[in-house]
């Protein structure tokens, strides 16, 4: 971490993948923000683990977080799209009493339709145990931390 990143908020990187996406703590915040090239499973495996990671951390400081997942750069597709989302329905399935207890909400911040279109059909085979909210990029996030 450099000093820019100290002076803004401490910012920790947890695991980044320069076109594919980043993933840092800010406070109480999980961010993770997506880029334009499509996620191969090792890179996909990585991410789960180091959320897992977290997750641990979590539960031995008893601490509870928002996460944010940020579409704003991301514009791609993926060639199995079918695929990455069941495999994300079943890694939220897996920690679905964490996020019960440790999870505050979920914030998906999205560029536009389509992304949303994508993230309805989600929802629709996975209801999340926590708030979920959409915010369109440019919107003002509001973090509830009495959830």
């Amino acid at each position: 971490m450099d000093s820019n990143d100290e002076k803004n908020n401490k910012q920790i990187e947890l695991l980044k993948y320069d076109t594919v996406y980043r993933l840092y703590i800010e406070g109480n915040k999980l961010y993770l923000t997506l880029y334009e090239n499509i996620m191969s499973d090792k890179q996909l495996l990585s991410l789960y683990e180091t959320l897992e990671h977290f997750y641990e951390v979590c539960e031995k400081k008893n601490k509870r977080f928002f996460f944010i997942v940020d579409f704003t750069l991301f514009n791609g597709t993926h060639p199995d799209a079918y695929g990455l989302l069941k495999k994300c329905v079943c890694f939220l399935d897996k920690h679905r009493e964490f996020y019960k207890k440790y999870k505050i909400s979920s914030i998906c911040i999205v560029p536009g339709v389509v992304i949303k279109m994508v993230l309805n059909m989600v929802l629709q085979i996975y209801t999340p145990v926590r708030p979920f909210k959409i915010y369109n990029v440019g919107d003002e996030l509001v973090f509830d931390e009495n959830l």
